[in-house]
């Protein structure tokens, strides 16, 4: 006999409905986190190198370069920049892939992880990263999306319940950085007719190189940090949806 006020123990739970609902399975987004961390490493490095060369260059003092040796490390210098430009460009390419893998697996994530009414989608979380202008708004949108879906301290969640949750102070810091990064390139015509009339040392492409440089080092501590906490988190959530269930169909 059922007594009045019992649990039903047919009742499915939110969390047990969802990893039952024919959802993807959550699959952690580890390998594609390690592969845009070491992306954005290998960024900063190549463009690092490629704008400190030529101040390398002219700072050799006059007896490093009469020398035999010090001419050929000019040499070497002066032909590796073409080499360092190319593979600066396909570091920038690589880490715009692996950031499109990451953010393509986390958003992918979500309905097993309980997420409802999502504004973003995978897709278009990965294709408004090569939209100009677009570029610099839904990806991180989707972000936050993704930060607050990933609480593990709740469940179910949709549009009107992640509106009320806290938003990563690391993510709007990366995103700040990004975007002080990008939007530079949507004057660039006005910037190099404006500098035209400017006596500076560098060129404006390098003026640009430089402060892009300068706001990709600033952004990789919130970046890093962004992404780890967003990889633990639903990490956590994931026990809560599937590792419960799992446990549970065991006994």
């Amino acid at each position: 006999m059922k007594v009045a006020g019992a649990p039903d123990p047919a009742a499915e739970s939110p969390e047990k409905s969802v990893a039952s609902s024919g959802n993807r399975p959550y699959r952690p987004a580890s390998a594609t986190a390690n592969v845009l961390i070491s992306c954005q490493i290998f960024t900063v490095v190549c463009v690092g190198l490629l704008i400190l060369t030529p101040f390398l260059i002219m700072a050799l003092p006059d007896w490093a370069v009469r020398r035999p040796a010090g001419g050929w490390v000019i040499i070497g210098l002066v032909l590796g920049l073409p080499v360092l430009e190319v593979v600066s460009r396909v570091a920038v390419i690589c880490l715009l892939i692996g950031l499109a893998l990451w953010l393509h697996a986390v958003c992918q994530n979500l309905p097993s992880l309980g997420a409802r009414q999502l504004r973003v989608g995978p897709a278009w979380a990965v294709l408004s990263l090569f939209v100009p202008g677009v570029n610099v708004v839904v990806p991180f949108v989707a972000l936050i999306e993704v930060w607050k879906a990933s609480d593990p301290t709740v469940g179910v969640t949709d549009r009107a319940s992640r509106g009320a949750l806290a938003t990563s102070g690391d993510i709007l810091a990366w995103w700040v950085v990004f975007a002080a990064g990008v939007l530079p390139l949507v004057g660039l015509p006005w910037i190099l007719e404006a500098s035209s009339h400017w006596e500076t040392v560098l060129s404006p492409q390098e003026d640009l190189l430089l402060w892009q440089l300068l706001m990709a080092i600033c952004g990789s501590v919130p970046m890093v940090r962004a992404i780890r906490g967003i990889e633990r988190r639903q990490r956590q959530k994931a026990e809560l949806f599937w590792g419960q269930v799992h446990r549970a169909s065991d006994v």
